[in-house]
């Protein structure tokens, strides 16, 4: 209960066992998948699933078990945060390495980015490391086949963005013995484990595309064939920088909420920037609960189905604003 009351979820005790009871059923299922089946918000799941991992004894549950990686693990770079790492994909995407991968692999771009998404929602948040999705699952999940999610991630490794670090196979019986004593749960054969890396120098070429996010002017990332409407003109308005901290907050609401992220990670910077608040006061998290706290005070349930998800997070987190007893929480 000490730890719940940490997370603000003593008083829904309840909610939090049928959460966990899904987590030890379903195992490696997404947060997303996990909300949106059960009718919960995805914030109460993630929030629910970092108190289990807290807790002696549960924290594997829904996990399956794996070996540790053999070899010269700890030389692999972390990412910079799934934001970044995920333009950073882009970016190479672009690049004569990347369209090289895609041909000699028999990809698309779209394709690649889809299934980079799918393993940035399952890796480590703070390294970008665990990665432990087979294929048929997130072929399953994307509505693809399951070559198609194998030689994306083919691309993925190509272009340094990504690196198996164990290979897929069958368990021997001492392995399933111990995977049993790990879980409590039958395991016959472990998926390959990836770590999502950055390489050498793609932190700072990640950094100098971020600040330029939103504005017309076409960039690198951006094809010199995109269609343009009719009767616009060539010449388009600079939008100003994002300053950094802005970047930052932005970041960590995509940790909290990865549906936010699906598109270009400066429409919700510039969002958060015409709120009235400071950025040095508040984080992803706490905004999250604000939201929640505001809910919850108007009996309100978060909706399955939005026009615009980004459209609904402002004006959530502008109500929850006008309220000035739920900000000093």
């Amino acid at each position: 209960m000490l730890i719940l009351n940490r997370v603000g979820l003593a008083d829904q005790v309840e909610t939090v066992i049928q959460i966990a009871g899904v987590l030890a059923r379903t195992g490696r299922w997404s947060t997303a998948t996990i909300a949106k089946k059960h009718g919960w918000t995805v914030p109460l799941v993630m929030r629910t699933r970092r108190a289990l991992a807290q807790i002696a004894g549960l924290e594997q549950l829904g996990r399956s078990w794996a070996p540790d990686p053999i070899g010269k693990v700890a030389v692999i770079p972390v990412w910079n945060g799934r934001v970044r790492w995920l333009m950073g994909v882009s970016i190479e995407l672009h690049s004569a390495k990347g369209k090289a991968a895609i041909d000699h692999h028999k990809s698309s771009r779209p394709l690649v980015m889809k299934v980079a998404r799918a393993d940035a929602k399952t890796a480590d948040g703070r390294t970008g490391r665990g990665v432990r999705t087979s294929h048929e699952t997130v072929a399953r999940k994307l509505g693809v086949s399951r070559d198609a999610v194998r030689h994306a991630r083919y691309v993925l490794e190509a272009i340094g963005m990504s690196v198996t670090v164990v290979q897929g196979r069958y368990l021997t019986a001492g392995e399933r013995a111990t995977a049993h004593a790990h879980h409590g749960g039958r395991q016959r054969r472990i998926a390959s484990t990836r770590h999502l890396t950055m390489p050498r120098g793609m932190a700072q070429i990640v950094a100098r595309h971020l600040p330029r996010s939103g504005s017309g002017k076409p960039t690198s990332l951006e094809s010199s064939n995109s269609p343009r409407r009719a009767g616009s003109s060539k010449k388009r308005h600079h939008l100003a920088p994002i300053p950094l901290p802005w970047q930052k907050l932005a970041g960590q609401v995509v940790s909290e909420l990865p549906h936010l992220g699906d598109r270009h990670i400066g429409n919700l910077s510039r969002g958060l920037m015409r709120l009235p608040i400071n950025p040095s006061n508040w984080t992803g998290r706490r905004l999250v609960r604000l939201i929640e706290l505001s809910n919850r005070q108007r009996r309100m349930t978060q909706p399955q189905f939005t026009r615009s998800d980004l459209g609904l997070f402002f004006h959530q987190i502008r109500t929850a604003l006008a309220t000035p007893a739920l900000v000093t929480k």
